[in-house]
Order: structure tokens, then C-alpha cells, then sequence
């Protein structure tokens, strides 16, 4: 898995140091713009075969909520295709695929970045704005 610098990193209670600079990320979500990890949810699709990865809060501390601001929608984010491959595996990604879920790509500001998974901000609501990317592209490596 090809790694980036953690540039917004802040850590745990530190205040959102948001950069302003707008970068291409991946996204998992439905139509309403909502990601795989809302109550009841994440069940239906997750299994326990492959890595365990960390959770937002684990990645950015339990209080990371305070970095949100009124007015911008947040949701975590990918900055490659090789973290959204590391994060899903094909099971997984068949059961997204199975309940609504796409693979999205869209501009958005890095609020806060692990090796692992950003938390993204727009003045936009993430459903808007966004491109469908194939899930059969990005695992087509996978698999062939």
C-alpha cells in the first residue's frame, strides 16, 4: 500500500487546521451520500477475513468531532485507489455493491489524514459533484 505524508494530521484535541487545498479523493458511499459505517449497516457487509483497520477515532482521537464545523459536510475519505483496495476486499465489496453502495471520486479538503483514511470537507453535500468509479476497474488487478 503506497503511503502519504500525514499533512493534517493534528492529532487527538487539537483544532481543525483545515490547509484549503481541495485534492481528488475516493469515497464509499450511497445516493444519499452516506458511508458503509452507520448503525446496522456495517454488519451486512464487513467480515472478519482480512486486515483490521483502524477506526476514525482511533486514527484521529476520540474527540476528532470537534474539528467539524457548521456549514461543511464531512465524511471520511481515500487519497489512492490502493487504500480503498487495502480497506475492502472483494467479498466486501460485492456486499457493498449488493446494498447501494458506490466507489466515488470527488474534490474535496483534507481535514485530517492518517496513512490510512482522510476526513474530507465540502461546501457541498458529498452526494453532489461526485463520479462513479467502477468497482470492477479498481479490483480488476485483484482478480486477474
Amino acid at each position: 500500500m503506497t503511503t502519504t505524508p500525514s499533512i493534517n494530521h493534528q492529532g487527538a484535541g487539537s483544532p481543525n487546521k483545515a490547509s484549503g487545498e481541495v485534492v481528488h479523493v475516493y469515497r464509499v458511499q450511497d445516493l444519499d451520500g452516506r458511508g458503509p459505517y452507520k448503525p446496522g449497516v456495517s454488519m451486512k457487509w464487513s467480515s472478519d477475513c482480512g486486515p483490521i483497520l483502524p477506526t476514525i477515532h482511533q486514527d484521529f482521537g476520540p474527540d476528532i468531532a470537534t474539528a467539524f464545523m457548521p456549514g461543511w459536510h464531512y465524511g471520511c475519505a481515500f487519497r489512492t485507489l490502493e487504500q480503498v483496495r487495502a480497506w475492502f476486499s472483494i467479498p466486501e465489496v460485492v456486499r457493498l455493491a449488493d446494498l447501494g453502495y458506490h466507489l466515488v471520486s470527488m474534490r474535496a479538503e483534507p481535514v485530517r489524514e492518517s496513512a490510512h483514511q482522510l476526513i474530507i470537507r465540502r461546501k457541498l453535500p458529498l452526494r453532489r459533484k461526485v463520479n462513479v468509479v467502477p468497482w470492477a476497474a479498481v479490483y480488476s488487478a485483484r482478480v486477474a
